[in-house]
This record gives structure tokens, C-alpha cells and sequence, in this order.
């Protein structure tokens, strides 16, 4: 099983990556963690995502993250059952991803969150991200057990620097401008399901399960 999770950022792709991971015994494999982590390496792919301002929701090269997710294929991390969020983000990364990553006879599915701005914008000014693990909540519909602790490591809860309102807002500009692109290549081959994510939590990996289900025949 090999599932692409796509959308706006802010729309709660983490959150229903971890519930399909669960569920069906996938490798996550978030290539914005991924990037966080090399962000840290005073190398020079680390200097070219600080330079990239991810921090502030640029994207880095299609280059570097083709390359990054090439090795996870050369490492054979690719070999299991994944979902992979956050990746591809642009028509070029899609296309590599499609004639250099997967395998002929590779079946895949792209699940495609979506809903409004404003319901994003209201998700993102209740969310924290534990500074840890990674691990995000929402003060409307997923509080931690302790407040301002994460409830897996104990980690501390924050705003992250993306999430702030004004830069969060030119997220979304450069991901309707890019990315957004990819639905409609998508739709075209036949892979790609909508989901309707202004409902909450539970109600989302609902209809998430049925796609899945109906598309790899699991009933």
C-alpha cells in the first residue's frame, strides 16, 4: 500500500497521517520533518534549506527534495508499505516521483484534504506542535491531557514560526500558486480522492478509511 497525502498546509494532514499509519501499519514518512532535521546539519544541504527560509514556508529546490526522497528509495525505506506527506509539492516533483520512484507494477493512491481558508485560518491560530516529536494538537477539538505538554514525550507545546498568521498566510498564496496544480494532474490519472476536511477529527478518517478501503478493495 502506498499513499500520497496532499492539501493546504494547515488542513490536518499530520494529524490523519498518523491515524492511517496506525490503521494500516504504514511508514510515515513526512519530508517536512525530514527537512527540519537536515535544516540542522551545518552542511551544505542544511545551508541550502536555512536559505530556503522553510521556517517561513518557502519551498526548497524540487532538485534537493527529489534527491532526499531518491535516497530513502536507495535505502530501501520505499520497500514497505508507506504514506508520504508533504511530498510531492510541485508538478516536477510529482513527475519524478511517478517515472523514478515508483515501480512499474506499484499501485498508489493520492488522498486530496481540502476546505476552505477560512476554516484553515481558525485551525491554524488553535494549534500547537510539540517541540519534541512533532506531535500536533489544536485547542478546539484535540487538547493535550496536560496543557503545554505533549501527552507522547513531554515535550513542550508551541506556536511553530510557520504557523504565524501572516506567514501562514503566504503559505497558502504559494500553495495555490504551485501546488495546488498537482489535483488536477492527479485527477487526470485516476488516482485521486477528495476529502471534505471541515468536519472533525473522527469524521475525517472516516470518509479517509472508505477511500482507502474501496481503493484497495479491503472490504
Amino acid at each position: 500500500m502506498k499513499i500520497l497525502l496532499i492539501g493546504p498546509p494547515g488542513v490536518g494532514k499530520g494529524t490523519q497521517a498518523n491515524l492511517i499509519c496506525k490503521e494500516y501499519k504504514l511508514k510515515h514518512i513526512s519530508t517536512g520533518d525530514i527537512l527540519r532535521k537536515y535544516a540542522l546539519y551545518k552542511n551544505r544541504i542544511g545551508k541550502e534549506i536555512l536559505n530556503s527560509r522553510i521556517d517561513s514556508g518557502k519551498f526548497v529546490s524540487d532538485e534537493l527534495v527529489n534527491n532526499i526522497v531518491n535516497n530513502l528509495k536507495c535505502e530501501k525505506v520505499l520497500n514497505q508499505p508507506y504514506l508520504l506527506d508533504g511530498y510531492p509539492r510541485t508538478l516536477f516533483q510529482a513527475e519524478f516521483y511517478i517515472n523514478n520512484i515508483l515501480s512499474k507494477d506499484d499501485k498508489y493512491l493520492v488522498i486530496y484534504l481540502s476546505t476552505s481558508n477560512e476554516y484553515i485560518l481558525n485551525r491554524i491560530s488553535n494549534r500547537l506542535t510539540c517541540i519534541n516529536c512533532g506531535r500536533i494538537y489544536n485547542l478546539q477539538n484535540d487538547l493535550p491531557k496536560i496543557y503545554g505538554k505533549c501527552d507522547i514525550c513531554k515535550g513542550q507545546l508551541r506556536v511553530r514560526s510557520d504557523d504565524k498568521i501572516n506567514i501562514f498566510k503566504e503559505r497558502l498564496e504559494i500553495y495555490y500558486k504551485m501546488t495546488f496544480k498537482l489535483v488536477e494532474y492527479f485527477r487526470k490519472l485516476d488516482v485521486l480522492y477528495k476529502i471534505d476536511a471541515s468536519y472533525g477529527i473522527d469524521e475525517i478518517f472516516g470518509q479517509v478509511k472508505r477511500v482507502i478501503g474501496e481503493y484497495y478493495d479491503l472490504y
